[in-house]
């Protein structure tokens, strides 16, 4: 059986983190059309942030003690309508709210656990919030608690939404030998055959390890439709898929858990991918 069932054929949610942000707005987007086309509910959340512990116990700023009555009543009327907006996008999605208290990175897992949804989106852009998120303690702590797909999207570029148009914008799957890279590879290739488009596998090196051989078989067989080529890119495939990411919809990685992938997503790598990749990145554990 082909590795990588739980995290492909088992669509049963997808969360999106939401904050009100234009770029929150995109990740939530993004898992709308997901859930829709898998049939799947969407789970918005927004999580309202404690008061930093610094001042807990002492004098608190105007601002930092939390949101008011009025404010917390406007937080959910954004929520309401992003969900109404959602579901005028897309008729007949199955779409739910929630409104968390507690540190995001805690309480997104905590949700995507209890309604069991596999994939767990959030919005990222080049000034920072999210970036931070994904690459300092709160994204590490998401990635790191859950066991679902964590994508951190970015809007398509004009140029990308062309190539995506006419199918030539290939999804960008970085591997290693390690048995992650079956679930990112077959991750990749169902994102590709939903899109209508090819996947680039990238892996370091310049001879495709045997395990990886073994998953481009399967995937070849499972998806006959999706056209998947191999890119060497010596000792640095994340400056490839950095570069590949120009053209593509997505780059898939595997999680810091495992092999050569962790130090990826311990190291400067994922500071070029997750700060510089020009695509959305979706970590796959």
């Amino acid at each position: 059986m082909f590795p990588a069932e739980r995290t492909v054929d088992l669509w049963h949610g997808v969360v999106a983190g939401f904050d009100g942000t234009d770029r929150a707005r995109c990740a939530v987007r993004w898992a709308a059309a997901e859930a829709a086309v898998r049939g799947c509910p969407l789970h918005v959340v927004r999580v309202v942030e404690p008061v930093p512990p610094t001042v807990a116990t002492g004098w608190v700023p105007p601002g930092l003690s939390g949101p008011s009555e009025d404010q917390r009543c406007l937080i959910e009327d954004e929520v309401v309508a992003e969900i109404d907006a959602c579901r005028a996008a897309t008729p007949g999605l199955e779409a739910h709210g929630a409104i968390h208290d507690g540190r995001p990175h805690s309480r997104l897992a905590e949700h995507a656990n209890l309604v069991g949804a596999n994939v767990v989106a959030v919005g990222v852009s080049d000034l920072g919030a999210v970036s931070r998120l994904l690459l300092g303690s709160t994204g590490a702590e998401l990635i790191r608690t859950t066991r679902r797909v964590v994508v951190a999207v970015r809007d398509l570029t004009p140029v990308q939404q062309a190539a995506v148009v006419t199918g030539y914008a290939p999804v960008v799957a970085m591997v290693d030998d390690r048995a992650t890279s079956a679930r990112v590879l077959a991750f990749a290739c169902d994102m590709a055959h939903r899109w209508g488009t090819s996947v680039t596998v990238v892996h370091a090196g310049r001879v495709v390890p045997a395990a990886v051989r073994g998953w481009l078989t399967d995937a070849r067989s499972r998806y006959p439709g999706v056209r998947v080529d191999v890119a060497a890119a010596g000792t640095q495939p994340h400056l490839a898929a950095l570069d590949l990411s120009a053209d593509a919809p997505l780059v898939a990685v595997g999680d810091r858990r495992h092999g050569v992938l962790r130090r990826l997503l311990t190291g400067s790598a994922a500071h070029t991918l997750l700060h510089h990749a020009k695509c959305s990145v979706a970590v796959v554990p």
